[in-house]
């Protein structure tokens, strides 16, 4: 009998060991998927923070291409209305010189 309890003292033995082991290795598990998660935290925080860096200096680059769109559209309107304007005047002036020639009797020949 003493043999049969010895048999069962150890399978009991046994069982703890195989428990406790188990227990240690859950306990190792757990551990490393806390740091496993730990570092996917890490790098999804990283990543959020370049896409928000990236998108800033695109939203960036976006507003210097459209000013400079508008500088130069600006520019272009510019030179025409001042192109425009110099026209005018060489008209009134060879209006004005045509009406004083004829008012005064001389015809002179004025080119502009």
């Amino acid at each position: 009998m003493s043999k049969a309890t010895g048999a069962q003292s150890d399978a009991r033995f046994e069982t703890s060991a195989a428990w406790a082991e188990a227990e240690a290795s859950n306990v190792k598990l757990a551990d490393q998927v806390e740091k496993n998660a730990e570092k996917m935290h890490h790098a999804a925080r990283d990543a959020a923070a370049t896409a928000q860096r990236r998108s800033s200096v695109s939203a960036v680059d976006q507003l210097e291409q459209n000013l400079s769109a508008k500088t130069s559209q600006a520019t272009a309107e510019g030179e025409a209305n001042v192109q425009g304007y110099v026209a005018q005047a060489k008209n009134l002036a060879s209006s004005a010189l045509a009406t004083a020639q004829v008012s005064d009797g001389h015809p002179y020949q004025f080119i502009l």
